[in-house]
């Protein structure tokens, strides 16, 4: 009896051949040596070996960009290389030696006798085969499901660093802001003005803040700020243009502005402006600070929609509408500007 049939009996796959067609194998192949750190085969090399690995093992690395990532491997007593009606053409990955190792190798012009002669021998290669179609298959459906989970994420943290960043800073300029109140509170607290008067600037003010950010066309809102500068200048304001914006975002004109100068004194004026401009610049942020939060809450709410988190598995029905809206909100950083 042949020495290598009882090592070809080792690997799993060949238990059930008959040793005659373990013997044809023997016969026909080649013992190969692979010393420690040579490669069994590279990326590009022709397909034209099927490999029966006795001793030794095998690094599976695929080239990704500039660099090497390791998908695998081969044992003793396993088998690589090319099989029985595989439509491979060339290898796409290198398989370097752990060691050295023993392989004996079947080239690939005795597969038509081999499947013609020798039944259980090509059915037992064929059954490798399509194991391995199956796991190359599922390992690609995880590379592309990682890829995909990348791109999501990097998405994702690109949607979410603007609003974030802008809570951020809205609630920084905020506390900035709010300190300076008991510095101005003396001021107001020494206004003199009856209910009258107070109540018309009240009015004002609230319908304005109720009213909100006006949208303005550029050339609106210079035409605006200058206008509403040059008055505040005339009151005094010694930053009159910094206030000037504020003003002009909720939509303060020059009736608006007529309607100050006939209610507030000519002395309580500055602390009366500076107090409208502090409503003014809390209100902003605040709600620049609400819009931020908004838009991550409906980030996190699309993420947990569009990957079912915290449902259970069963199937349920879902609004269709609702679905292609968590997408369209994930995947606003890919809207092509030109559309």
């Amino acid at each position: 009896m042949s020495t290598l049939i009882p090592v070809l009996k080792k690997v799993k796959e060949l238990a059930e051949v008959p040793e005659e067609q373990l013997a044809w194998i023997e016969e026909r192949g080649e013992l190969l040596t692979i010393k420690n750190g040579d490669f069994l085969f590279k990326k590009g090399d022709s397909m034209d070996y099927l490999f029966i690995i006795f001793q030794g093992k095998f690094s599976i690395k695929v080239e990704q960009g500039s660099q090497f990532r390791n998908v695998g491997g081969f044992e003793p007593y396993s088998i690589t290389g090319m099989l029985p009606y595989s439509r491979a053409v060339a290898a796409r990955g290198y398989a370097d030696s752990i060691g050295d190792s023993e392989v004996l190798r079947l080239h690939k012009d005795h597969f038509r006798f081999m499947i013609t002669h020798h039944e259980e021998l090509t059915t037992a290669l064929v059954h490798i085969m399509s194991t391995r179609i199956r796991s190359f298959t599922k390992l690609e459906q995880q590379n592309d499901k990682m890829m995909a989970l990348g791109k999501l994420s990097a998405g994702l943290a690109h949607e979410l660093n603007n609003p974030s960043a802008a809570v951020v800073r809205s609630a920084r300029i905020l506390k900035k802001h709010l300190s300076l109140l008991p510095r101005n509170f003396k001021n107001v607290i020494k206004i003199r003005m009856s209910d009258e008067q107070v109540d018309s600037v009240n009015n004002l003010l609230f319908t304005k803040i109720e009213e909100g950010v006006k949208s303005l066309t550029l050339m609106e809102k210079t035409e605006l700020e200058d206008e509403i500068a040059e008055w505040l200048e005339q009151q005094g304001m010694e930053d009159g243009y910094e206030m000037a914006e504020n003003f002009a975002d909720f939509g303060f004109n020059g009736d608006d502005l007529q309607l100050i100068s006939d209610q507030v004194p000519e002395v309580d004026m500055l602390p009366v402006i500076n107090w409208i401009n502090q409503n003014l610049t809390t209100e902003k942020l605040v709600n620049e600070i609400g819009e931020a939060s908004q838009r991550i809450n409906d980030l996190v709410r699309s993420v947990k929609s569009y990957t079912h988190m915290d449902r259970a598995p069963e199937k349920q029905p879902v609004d269709i509408h609702e679905g292609i809206n968590n997408t369209l909100t994930m995947l606003n950083h890919m809207t092509c500007p030109l559309c």
